[in-house]
């Protein structure tokens, strides 16, 4: 029942932030899609983990994405590895220039579910991430491709804060 009221706290979120936000029509990455890929190590506590994470995004206005995560971890607790997952729905708003550039800057939020069996975790929480695009062979209106580095905070998982910087690649269709 929970994680059903924190999906419609989520899509509440995402529709009002969508009206709310307009941006010229001429400009921006409107109606694009994305598909991003990425790696990151991680270091809390007694815990190291390596992960690697997809991203599918969609942008609603010119500015503005709705993007749905998933991520796999490979964690090392105390000598013992074990393996993690985790979903994330997603809001990015990208910072678009008036003049065509290569790099876009952006901000989110989301809320993750997080699960690694054999720790008997099983968290859900908020997350928050910065970043920025740079678009390779072109702007951000011509070019395809883009590598990206994100730095991302993800509030309590099992009683810990989590810091972590991604590093991928992003192509557009």
């Amino acid at each position: 029942m929970c994680k059903v009221a924190t999906l419609l706290l989520v899509a509440t979120f995402v529709l009002s932030a969508t009206a709310a936000i307009r941006a010229d029509e001429e400009m921006g990455m409107m109606d694009r899609t994305e598909l991003s890929l990425s790696a990151a190590w991680v270091d809390v506590a007694d815990i190291t983990a390596m992960m690697f994470a997809a991203h599918y995004g969609k942008y609603l206005t010119p500015n503005l994405a709705v993007q749905l995560g998933a991520l796999y971890a490979n964690l090392d607790e105390g000598g013992s590895e074990v393996t993690g997952w985790a979903l994330a729905p997603e809001v990015a708003y990208h910072f678009i220039s008036e003049t065509t550039t290569t790099t876009v800057p952006y901000v989110g939020v989301g809320w993750y579910f997080f699960n690694v069996d054999d720790l008997d975790v099983d968290d859900n929480g908020l997350e928050a991430f910065v970043g920025a695009k740079f678009f390779m062979n072109g702007d951000y209106q011509t070019s395809n491709h883009a590598f990206f580095v994100e730095y991302r905070y993800l509030n309590d998982v099992a009683g810990e804060n989590v810091n972590s910087v991604l590093i991928g690649i992003t192509n557009f269709f």
